[in-house]
């Protein structure tokens, strides 16, 4: 189950509106952990009640129904074709193919394959994912502006990512930083920006 911040929702919940008012489901990542509740889930009413408690903070959200038909429509899409993350979701999927590709790559088809040309910020995408070594050379960047540690501490990365567009790209600050393992031709890109 994934909740994006600015209440949007995305996943499949299992709530039967009919005879279930509530549904909880406990969430970890790394250090983060996350609580989701959804409460007084009336077809009558047309929300749902979203509470979620992040690091022990509490803050509750009301989720329009249209949230939830668009996150649907969103995984539909992702299940028939290419995998097309929105700018603040890229780092759930990353996330999700580094703890369990098999699951990740129902979810979101092939990491080499997704379609990244909306992407402005990778800053941290692969951080300290040591053993990350998947081939993303196919990944448009033409639109990222911010690469800041990307691949800092990705010990195993060794990909030839020299077809990269990184005219946008205005800080690469520590990008490769840990990285022991890489050791190809950049000369070609372009870091005029």
């Amino acid at each position: 189950y994934y909740v994006e911040l600015g209440s949007r929702v995305e996943g499949d919940f299992d709530v039967d509106a009919d005879s279930s008012s509530t549904f909880s489901q406990a969430l970890s990542v790394g250090r983060y952990a996350l609580l989701v509740q959804v409460v007084d889930s009336n077809e009558y009413d047309g929300r749902y009640k979203l509470d979620a408690k992040f690091l022990g903070g509490c803050s509750p959200q009301l989720v329009e129904p249209s949230a939830i038909e668009q996150a649907q429509a969103s995984r539909r899409l992702q299940t028939a074709g290419v995998f097309d993350p929105a700018e603040d979701n890229i780092y759930i999927a990353v996330s999700s193919w580094i703890s369990n590709r098999a699951a990740a790559e129902a979810s979101y088809g092939h990491i080499s394959t997704w379609n990244t040309s909306g992407i402005t910020s990778m800053q941290t995408l692969f951080q300290r994912e040591r053993s990350f070594n998947d081939n993303i050379s196919a990944w448009d960047t033409s639109s990222v502006t911010d690469m800041n540690y990307m691949f800092y501490d990705a010990e195993a990365f060794n990909q030839d990512i020299s077809g990269w567009d990184t005219g946008s790209v205005v800080s690469m600050t520590q990008m490769f930083r840990g990285a022991r393992a890489f050791n190809q031709d950049l000369s070609g890109w372009d870091t005029s920006s």
